[in-house]
């Protein structure tokens, strides 16, 4: 196995099969770019804004966040204040990839809420049967009332067939068939699927997900269940590229930092400005030109500011790039507003953090979140963004 390690947006040189430098470049969720090298059998792999481990025939490709991977761990899991979801031996040094990191979390995690109990819950059946239990479905009986020999009857059932286990079997499954998980984490892994023998598959289980809340009953299994659905919606291990087989575990950090910026954001002005993020307008009056800015923070249904995230190192206007400046006002002038943001990956530097455009009036400001740190930190940086942004969104009423 070749094995090489490359940070977000460098380059790594590599001597592998021609047949696994196309399977790389052609993996659909790698965003890499691959070239051929200076010699015969070399190859230049440039990563994107996509970081974890990309593993095709050969080669086995770790991509590292350019942030601390503490960080863009926490970034990942945003868990509850107070939480501590990674041990303190756990393994944070460079050689070590976000997917063995996420897994061993996993597992490490589900033992512990599993030594605390399985979660049941009463269910309710349906089913005939020789003698009664629960209620007789006199319903079912009048539609066919000789339809078989056994008592249609519906009761409920204490079982631990419930959608909380069937997203951590599902998480389990998977994780187990990444090739590079080390020993210790498959015996936790194979430990977890016995206690759940007899737990169903569902073919989607982060749907359910997606709307559940955390009750006493099942609140120990709340770290599990976050870091489970992470890896089911990153973790592939059954693509074919090419004729290669190729495994996967890669998450966008461009997305990663807009969707953490922006669910801190909405907790942190809660009954203070409303947060829609990703939600269109348009930039002409036909409206032939859709526009869709990351935040947009409305009172009583009017916009007062629009605000840009950008995943880039820029602590001052200086540094920013004419690109990001232009469609921050852009998206400020069409909406009709007279303040545009840009949040931005810090730390500050000395420089400009507010400046008024000429002829139009528009301020724009400058706030950086250093993506350093654990996530209580995180959500401190981004708290003191939402605070800058109550005060500039509501300053022209304070001063009427």
């Amino acid at each position: 196995m070749i094995e090489a390690t490359v940070t977000e947006y460098e380059s790594v040189s590599l001597a592998m099969p021609a047949a696994s430098a196309r399977a790389l470049a052609r993996h659909p969720a790698a965003g890499l770019t691959v070239t051929p090298g200076e010699h015969e059998g070399l190859w230049n792999v440039r990563a994107s804004s996509r970081v974890g481990v990309i593993t095709a025939g050969e080669v086995r490709l770790a991509i590292r966040p350019k942030v601390p991977i503490a960080s863009a761990l926490a970034l990942m899991i945003d868990a509850p204040p107070g939480e501590k979801w990674l041990d303190e031996d756990a393994p944070l040094d460079e050689a070590t990839d976000l997917l063995r990191l996420v897994v061993h979390a996993f597992a490490v995690s589900l033992d512990r809420a599993m030594a605390r109990g399985l979660c049941r819950e009463y269910i309710e059946q349906r089913d005939e049967l020789i003698g009664v239990r629960g209620r007789i479905d006199m319903a079912r009986i009048a539609r066919r009332p000789f339809a078989g020999t056994g008592l249609p009857c519906t009761f409920d059932e204490f079982t631990a067939d419930t959608s909380l286990n069937r997203l951590l079997l599902a998480a389990i499954e998977r994780s187990a068939r990444a090739a590079s998980v080390p020993g210790a984490d498959r015996t936790l892994l194979r430990r977890c699927q016995a206690a759940l023998d007899g737990v169903g598959r569902d073919g989607d289980p982060l749907a359910w997900y997606a709307t559940w809340t955390p009750t006493r009953r099942d609140m120990h299994f709340a770290r599990a269940a976050r870091l489970a659905a992470l890896i089911l919606r990153n973790l592939t291990v059954s693509d074919s590229v090419g004729g290669i087989s190729a495994q996967g575990f890669v998450v966008d950090m461009n997305q990663l930092v807009e969707a953490f910026i922006e669910a801190r954001l909405r907790v942190a002005l809660e009954g203070v400005l409303e947060v829609r993020g990703q939600y269109g307008t348009w930039l002409d009056e036909d409206r032939k030109v859709q526009i869709i800015p990351d935040i947009r923070l409305l009172s009583g249904g009017r916009d007062l500011l629009v605000a840009d995230i950008k995943y880039k190192v820029v602590g001052s206007l200086e540094q920013a790039s004419n690109s990001d400046i232009y469609q921050a006002t852009a998206y400020a002038s069409s909406m009709g507003l007279t303040d545009a943001v840009l949040i931005t990956c810090g730390p500050e530097h000395d420089g400009a953090r507010r400046v008024t455009l000429r002829h139009s009036g528009i301020r724009l400001h400058l706030f950086p979140v250093h993506l350093a740190g654990d996530n209580a930190n995180l959500r401190r940086q981004v708290g003191a963004v939402a605070d800058h942004l109550a005060a500039l969104a509501f300053e022209p009423e304070m001063v009427g």
